[in-house]
């Protein structure tokens, strides 16, 4: 029988979140909330008149959401606009060993959802904390075959580590994580041709990562099973978005 890839690693995220995380962990994650709030209001000012265009465009109704450095909206358009926000400026914290920047697609989803759910800021960093890992994990894993490729791990490996994030943090049962989590692996995309001619659509794939996260759980909760290993599988995640066949996933931290 073959190695479910991803049965292995979601019981070894559940292991870490189960566990107490250290202080000093806490307070590292506690520094990068800072870090997002900053860097997506600095992104906001920077493109307020563009991204209001926006808000407008979907001729949104005021909501109870907030987009960092806008205003109040729906939920979706709050975590979408974060992400893109955080991003914008390219400041946001992120790391070279799995060239990817871990911070934005995760908090751009928990802070709408702790806001919308009353969930404490203890609990966001918790939440936070196995998200970074999951993506960090999944990204070391790919890389740097993946950047090779083509592909923006900060879309691709984020919105595991957000979605993950976003299913501890609203109390989700085994069976809606796993199912959360294949939602996400589905979904999982960011073309570096973003870079390429003058594109300004980087932050883009942030933002989207956020957004599709927040589908996922969706998906997830509301019951729709996915692939059981929708990381090892044929066409999981893992050979699909390295093009390396037999890839195991790197333990984590």
């Amino acid at each position: 029988m073959l190695l479910n890839q991803t049965a292995v690693f979601l019981k070894e995220i559940d292991e870490l979140w189960q566990r107490e995380i250290p202080a000093k962990v806490l307070h590292r994650a506690e520094q990068a909330l800072a870090d997002h709030i900053a860097v997506a209001s600095a992104g906001a000012g920077a493109e307020q008149e563009r991204l209001q265009k926006v808000l407008l465009f979907a001729g949104s109704e005021a909501g109870v959401s907030t987009a960092i450095g806008l205003r109040k909206t729906t939920l979706s358009e709050a975590v979408f606009l974060n992400g893109f926000s955080a991003h914008a400026l390219d400041y946001d914290d992120g790391t070279n060993a799995g060239i990817i920047h871990l911070g934005t697609p995760v908090f751009a989803l928990l802070l709408p959802l702790a806001e919308r759910h009353g969930k404490t800021v203890r609990e966001v960093l918790r939440a936070a904390v196995i998200g970074y890992e999951t993506s960090f994990t999944v990204a070391l894993t790919i890389q740097p075959m993946h950047k090779k490729l083509g592909w923006h791990a900060t879309g691709t490996c984020g919105i595991l580590g957000a979605s993950v994030a976003a299913s501890y943090l609203l109390d989700f049962t085994e069976e809606e994580r796993r199912n959360a989590f294949a939602a996400a692996c589905a979904s999982a995309t960011g073309m570096l041709s973003v870079l390429d001619d003058g594109s300004e659509l980087k932050p883009y794939n942030a933002g989207k990562a956020a957004l599709l996260a927040l589908e996922s759980i969706r998906l997830g909760k509301a019951g729709f099973r996915g692939n059981p290993d929708a990381l090892g599988s044929y066409r999981g995640f893992l050979r699909m978005l390295s093009g390396q066949e037999g890839l195991a996933l790197k333990p984590l931290l």
